[in-house]
């Protein structure tokens, strides 16, 4: 009988191992739901970071920035990817830069989607990506972070984003963990309760102003695993450690 430590990953940060109930569901699927300024991007990119030194191939579908940035932005945190890139455990899928016709901008990347607002080519590219990943891994050891899924509903409709979404999800849950980031506003009530429904952990990260001055908290919404905490959480982000939770 698999033991609950073999079922579970840990994010690599104590205190949010603690109130998702002592780690992440292996194979399972996050969403995180971001307000602007919370910058919960960071959060996915260190827990990101701490599965790849954990030994987990790690994939950004990155629909956010170009790719050059990315790697600069996390480089800021000391979380240089080239090693694991250069050992075929890291792999960076540009989706953003073909999407705003930026190509003789930025250099070519090995792993590009030429199309990225067709969902019919996104599958197709995902699907390539796929057999190429089961060939470098084993089952439960991939971790995978989709950066603006929001483009996918704004690009493509919703309706064909939620079953694309939800058909991917099916085919890559057998090789890991897939973290997804979501502005809610993008979405409407019943696409985001679907998108709800789809994850098993859900974290609503804001941004509140107490105090004439702004703070970041995040929440568990939702989570499989007994004893996460439901009250909201403030979090700082620093440069030297990341993502901070402090009960205030």
């Amino acid at each position: 009988m698999e033991r609950e430590s073999e079922r579970l990953i840990s994010t690599g940060i104590d205190k949010f191992n603690e109130i998702l109930g002592r780690g992440i569901p292996r194979n399972s699927m996050i969403l995180f739901l971001t307000d602007i300024g919370s910058e919960s991007d960071i959060v996915a990119l260190q827990i990101l970071w701490n599965r790849l030194k954990a030994g987990d191939l790690g994939v950004i579908y990155d629909f956010d920035l170009p790719p050059m940035d990315l790697r600069e932005k996390m480089k800021t945190y000391g979380w240089n990817l080239k090693k694991y890139e250069e050992e075929g455990k890291f792999i960076l899928a540009d989706m953003f830069t073909h999407a705003f016709d930026l190509e003789s901008f930025y250099p070519k990347e090995k792993y590009y989607c030429k199309r990225p607002t067709d969902i019919t080519y996104i599958g197709n590219f995902a699907h390539k990506l796929r057999e190429e990943i089961l060939q470098r891994t084993q089952p439960g050891e991939y971790f995978g972070v989709i950066l603006s899924a929001g483009r996918l509903l704004h690009f493509t409709g919703e309706d064909e984003a939620l079953k694309f979404v939800y058909a991917s999800r099916m085919k890559y849950k057998p090789l890991g963990t897939a973290l997804y980031l979501l502005d809610p506003r993008i979405a409407s009530e019943k696409g985001l309760a679907m998108l709800e429904n789809f994850a098993d952990i859900v974290i609503r990260f804001s941004v509140e102003k107490v105090s004439k001055r702004f703070n970041r908290f995040l929440r568990v919404i939702k989570s499989p695993l007994f004893g996460y905490l439901k009250e909201p959480l403030h979090y700082t982000i620093t440069p030297t450690e990341g993502v901070v939770l402090s009960k205030e």
